[in-house]
């Protein structure tokens, strides 16, 4: 019985053996430019479906560079969203560097759940890791980084304290990034969870100036709409 290849597959009487896939981009013979040729239908294929970029379909085909981007110019869908490649690369590295954070402090985590350790790595990382060269941590370097991040006012916030659960304020707010907020205490400044701070709304709020000038404006119309149908 003859075996039959498909997707690279070669399926026999009783196995299934892995096919390995050689392109030949430099065709000599009528053979390898047929060969040549089945390989640019296959990327073709590949990319309306998967849409990999440049250096995917060169990786996984085998493709020249001016190949590749022969097929990625003649895909629509990829000329008009402009999609990006994935940024494994970024993910990969981030993932290393919560794991190398993660090995380091699990000696002082024991007792706690994961979501405690993933927030006490998170917070080290963003709040924490600070360089020779630059002794503020991250989310400070990235809200200084422009005008359009600083706070113009501070504005007051209420807290919940973490260690006694109580509420506390109000507190002038600094600045907040990254699920933390920056708040001015006594004993100085704090960073405390984002969903722990909330607006300091007083019980008797004193009206603006805007609204005084409002009101006093809606009461004179008022008389004056009276002494009307008075003298009418």
């Amino acid at each position: 019985m003859p075996p039959w290849k498909y997707l690279g597959l070669q399926i026999a009487a009783r196995t299934i053996v892995p096919q390995k896939l050689e392109i030949e981009c430099n065709p000599k013979t009528p053979a390898d430019l047929h060969s040549l040729c089945g390989s640019l239908n296959w990327a073709k294929l590949s990319h309306q479906q998967y849409h990999q970029n440049v250096p995917g379909l060169i990786h996984q085909f085998q493709l020249t560079r001016s190949q590749a981007q022969a097929i990625v110019a003649t895909c629509p869908n990829c000329q008009v969203q402009a999609m990006p490649s994935m940024g494994q690369a970024v993910v990969e590295r981030a993932h290393q560097t919560l794991k190398q954070v993660l090995a380091r402090q699990s000696s002082t985590t024991v007792g706690m759940s994961p979501h405690e350790k993933l927030c006490k790595a998170m917070f080290t990382i963003n709040f924490l890791n600070c360089s020779f060269e630059n002794m503020s941590p991250p989310v400070v370097r990235h809200f200084n980084s422009g005008n359009q991040f600083k706070l113009s006012q501070r504005p007051p916030v209420m807290i919940r304290d973490p260690e006694t659960w109580e509420t506390k304020g109000p507190y002038e707010l600094v600045t907040w990034g990254r699920g933390y907020a920056c708040v001015a205490t006594p004993s100085g400044p704090r960073w405390i969870p984002q969903k722990w701070v909330k607006p300091f709304v007083p019980k008797n709020p004193s009206p603006a100036e805007g609204d005084k000038r409002q009101v006093a404006v809606a009461s004179k119309r008022r008389c004056h709409r009276m002494e009307e149908k008075e003298s009418s």
